[in-house]
């Protein structure tokens, strides 16, 4: 198990949404080198966080159009597979760039 799971965040202007880190214990990856024909896309739920180093909370990171950047901090994680979410709101273009780490304690 990955106790704790880290990812940096880097966004240009365009697209506004929300950033999130979704859990799944049901989910089920096509192998390398298959066609998927009935892919089990299972069961995502966002997860609380914390941002920056701060307390947890529920508050995903946001969007406003404008470039920046941000890091998400993820501990405690037990669930089978990890993945990050955006969902946009407004606008278009932009490029997102996640790096993720992940360390053992």
């Amino acid at each position: 198990m990955i106790s704790a799971v880290g990812y940096t965040l880097n966004y240009t202007s365009g697209a506004s949404g929300t950033f999130s880190v979704q859990v799944s214990n049901d989910y089920v990856p096509t192998p390398p080198g298959v066609v998927p024909t009935d892919p089990d896309a299972g069961t995502w739920v966002s997860i609380p966080m914390s941002v920056s180093g701060g307390a947890p909370t529920l508050t995903p990171v946001v969007t406003s159009g404008a470039a920046g950047s941000a890091y998400l901090d993820v501990v405690g994680i037990s669930a089978a597979w990890i993945r990050l979410s955006f969902t946009n709101t407004s606008g278009s273009g932009g490029t997102f760039t996640a790096t993720i780490a992940g360390k053992v304690q």
